[in-house]
């Protein structure tokens, strides 16, 4: 089922937003509310944007998945609060991040961090945590290169991880997948609470592989660490190349990890 979102608040940001969205086909752009309907049509025409626009708030009682709030004038959460208390808001540039699915290349690491810190710090986490796990792995991939990963929380009570979301594996092996504290590359990651980067197979005796992986050419694989306490890892793999990724990767990873924590952190 598509995501229906709606804008408040017709900006020039906010509708340079639309098109990006609307490549998206898990996304639908319902409606843009704006006080000054005929100037946000002028405007949207001008840049051939033709999504319905005009200044009727039942647009906001519809069934939509989030709004995109333009942060001009009154906030939306301000103005129509019945409403944002059961919706997602978020500012265009989160937007963007979320639902504009472009490719995450490795020249956008200062804007997708910068994005990525507006999501974490701001003062209600409204985001779907899952979702938001997702596209960032997602964006993990793209930067670095990699073909696969995932997300894995710590079971403190059991000393196991466990996945919460990954690529290149089915959904439902998720909850079969077990990685004991110590064992692994990523339990030892976890365990040792320090990034290991391993170019070409890992050694079976130095990191106790139990189940040596065919599909592990290389790996990063970061702890999430918040106010030092550990609460998973983020795995990056590839498939076929030993030397896919480089320090500056494994930076990147760590940042993006630390902000995956912050979330985890909060989500609890």
């Amino acid at each position: 089922m598509r995501k229906a979102l709606a804008i408040y608040g017709a900006t020039e940001e906010t509708l340079a937003l639309v098109p990006a969205l609307l490549e998206n086909a898990e996304v639908e752009v319902v409606g843009i509310f704006a006080d000054d309907v005929a100037a946000a049509r002028a405007r949207a025409s001008a840049l051939r944007i033709f999504v319905p626009i005009d200044s009727d708030a039942r647009l906001f009682s519809r069934a939509l998945y989030g709004v995109i709030d333009s942060g001009a004038g009154r906030p939306f959460g301000e103005r129509f609060p019945d409403a944002a208390g059961a919706l997602q808001v978020v500012p265009p540039l989160t937007a963007r991040l979320l639902w504009a699915h472009g490719v995450s290349s490795a020249d956008r690491r200062t804007e997708l961090l910068h994005a990525l810190r507006e999501v974490v710090e701001s003062v209600n986490l409204t985001i779907d945590p899952d979702e938001l796990f997702a596209r960032m792995l997602e964006i993990a991939q793209g930067v670095t290169g990699a073909d696969a990963g995932s997300l894995m929380l710590l079971d403190a009570a059991k000393g196991e991880l466990a996945i919460r979301v990954a690529t290149g594996v089915e959904p439902e092996l998720w909850p079969k997948i077990r990685v004991r504290l110590g064992e692994g590359v990523a339990g030892r990651a976890a365990a040792e609470a320090r990034p290991i980067k391993v170019r070409g197979r890992a050694d079976r005796e130095q990191f106790r592989v139990l189940r040596e992986r065919g599909d592990v050419a290389s790996a990063l694989c970061v702890p999430l660490v918040h106010e030092g306490k550990v609460l998973g890892v983020l795995n990056l793999h590839h498939s076929s190349r030993e030397d896919a990724f480089d320090d500056e990767d494994l930076a990147f990873a760590e940042q993006l990890g630390r902000l995956d924590a912050q979330i985890i952190a909060r989500a609890q």
